[in-house]
Order: structure tokens, then sequence, then C-alpha cells
């Protein structure tokens, strides 16, 4: 049995992050919410889903169109060039994730809605957060095996 859709999305999109090498961040590229960011770990970007949609369509057999938000978040210290910073790894997620993106067998292309800076005090250290929000469209079985894009 395939993974859940969501976490084939996740694979996916930090496996086309980590082959890019961004120069922000390296390889600190992690598909969880909570990876421990201290001082050795950052900066670094965490991949993850936040909401999925689902509508049954029935044209060729039943199957399932899922509207998932995923949400990459780059962390880096509190430092005075944070905003630089930030915006440097929001520059280089949004190039790498500017084009098709293999799931599974198929492909699809992740559509950018937008993103939020802030800080984050709830980690081991303080950090600058953003986090950019994508959407990706993927068709699947009742089974949750993708079967189109």
């Amino acid at each position: 049995m395939a993974d859940h859709v969501r976490k084939q999305l996740r694979t996916a999109v930090t496996a086309a992050l980590v082959a890019a090498v961004m120069p922000s961040v390296g390889a600190r590229v992690y598909p969880s919410r909570v990876y421990p960011a201290d001082d050795d770990n950052l900066p670094c970007v965490l991949v993850y889903a936040t909401s999925e949609a689902n509508e049954v369509e029935t044209l060729d057999g039943d199957f399932e169109q899922r509207s998932i938000s995923i949400r990459v978040e780059g962390l880096a210290k509190v430092a005075l060039n944070l905003d630089d910073v930030l915006d440097q790894i929001a520059k280089e997620v949004e190039d790498v994730l500017d084009g098709p993106l293999t799931v599974g067998a198929f492909t699809t292309q992740l559509q950018y809605l937008g993103s939020e800076i802030t800080m984050r005090a709830d980690l081991e250290t303080p950090c600058g957060s953003v986090a950019l929000v994508f959407e990706a469209v993927l068709h699947t079985s009742q089974a949750d095996t993708i079967v189109g894009a």
C-alpha cells in the first residue's frame, strides 16, 4: 500500500529542495514541522502539509481530487540581517518549486499562494521564520494511490 498522498507530496517537495542544494540552507531541509531548531541546524527549511480539500469525482470511475496546502518554512537565527536571510531563503524555495514536481509517477505544478514572516520564540534558539504556502492538486483512487495530477 502506498503512503498517504500528503506524505508522498511532502517527500517530493523535500527531495526537490535537498537536490537543489540551496546556498542559504544547504541540505538542512526536513519533512516535519517539529524538527529541533538549535544553533547547529540553522538556518533550515521545514516542509509540512497544513490542509487538504477533497472532492469526489466520477467521470471515468471514482477518484478524489485532492487540493493539498504545503507549507515550506524557512528558519534563521535572529541577527541584524534576519530579513535579508529570510528573503534569500524564500527566493531559493520559490525558484526550486517554480517548475514541475514529480509525485509518485505523476508530475504536478505547485501554485504559490503567499508567505508570512514571523518570529518564533517557542524554539530552543529564537528564530525568524518565513513560511511559504503552495497548493498541489492531485487525483487519487479511493485507496490513496495517485492516478493523475
